[in-house]
C-alpha cells in the first residue's frame, strides 16, 4: 500500500512539474509577445511622430502658400484699383485735355 501511495504521489509530481514547465513555457511565449507589442508600439510611435512632423511640415508649407496667394490677391485688387483710377480719372483727363488741344488748334495757336 505504501509503494501504490508513493507511485501515485510520484504520478501526482510529474503531472505537476508537467504543468509548471507547460506553464513557464506559456509565459515565456506571453513575454515574448509582450517585448515584440512593445517593440511594435515603439516603432508606431516613432512613425505617429514622423508623420506629425510632415504634418508640421505641410502646414507650414500650406501657410506659406495661403500668405502667397493672398499677397497675389492684394497685389491683384491694388492693380484693379489703379485700373479704376485710370479709367475713371486719367483717361477723362487725357480726353479734356485732347478738346481743349483740338479747340485751340482750331485758334490757330500751338498745341501743348
Amino acid at each position: 500500500e505504501q509503494s501504490q501511495a508513493r507511485v501515485s504521489f510520484d504520478l501526482q509530481i510529474s503531472k505537476l512539474e508537467d504543468e509548471l514547465e507547460e506553464a513557464a513555457e506559456l509565459l515565456q511565449a506571453t513575454c515574448t509577445t509582450e517585448d515584440r507589442l512593445r517593440a511594435e508600439l515603439a516603432g508606431a510611435k516613432q512613425h505617429l511622430q514622423a508623420a506629425r512632423a510632415r504634418g508640421d511640415v505641410l502646414q507650414t508649407d500650406l501657410n506659406k502658400a495661403m500668405a502667397t496667394l493672398k499677397s497675389i490677391d492684394d497685389e491683384q485688387d491694388a492693380r484693379d484699383n489703379v485700373a479704376i483710377f485710370s479709367n475713371n480719372t486719367i483717361m477723362p483727363l487725357q480726353s479734356t485735355v485732347a478738346q481743349i488741344n483740338h479747340v485751340d488748334n482750331a485758334d490757330g495757336s500751338e498745341t501743348r
